[in-house]
């Protein structure tokens, strides 16, 4: 869902999107035409899928006007997304890159950051650090910094080392 308040409380809109499954939000940001990129997770938006992270864009009452699923049928997750000065969208996601047909929430993960334009529209991806097992490997947080980079925090677990906490810093 989306809520939208303002200073003193009260609710302005309210949108619920239900499609078959469980669907988390992490992330929402206002986007130049006065709408919203929101970044999570679905289950079951593509049929023959598990999980997907993903990314919706809506005009400024929440109404849907393009939503984007990535990954493939293995469990994918955690998408969290920005807006860029140069009003693109950057999210970040953990994306299984070799899955486990018996136990599909396990496999290798890693990160993954794509680029938008408003549209939706694939302008750059790339694959940061190294595979990890299991969810934890995954970005949690994705900004922009004051000089334009891209800053993204998270973690990558590895099966012997344990969960190991990483910063990563992009030019846009």
């Amino acid at each position: 869902f989306i809520s939208s308040i303002d200073t003193n409380g009260n609710t302005l809109f309210y949108k619920e999107y239900q499609w078959g499954g469980n669907n988390i939000g992490y992330t929402v940001h206002p986007t130049p035409d006065g709408g919203f990129v929101m970044g999570g997770v679905s289950v079951g938006l593509v049929l023959s899928m598990i999980d997907q992270s993903t990314i919706i864009k809506t005009d400024s009452v929440g109404n849907i006007e393009w939503r984007r699923a990535f990954g493939d049928r293995w469990v994918d997750y955690k998408a969290f997304c920005t807006v860029t000065d140069s009003n693109t969208i950057i999210a970040s996601m953990t994306q299984n890159v070799k899955g486990d047909d018996n136990w599909p929430w396990d496999g290798l993960h890693k990160n993954y950051v794509v680029c938008l334009d408003m549209n939706g529209d694939v302008l750059w991806d790339r694959f940061l650090g190294k595979s990890g097992r299991f969810l934890n490997t995954t970005t949690t947080t994705v900004k922009q910094l004051s000089d334009g980079n891209i800053l993204f925090i998270g973690s990558e677990q590895d099966f012997f080392a344990g969960i190991i906490g990483y910063t990563h810093k992009m030019t846009p």
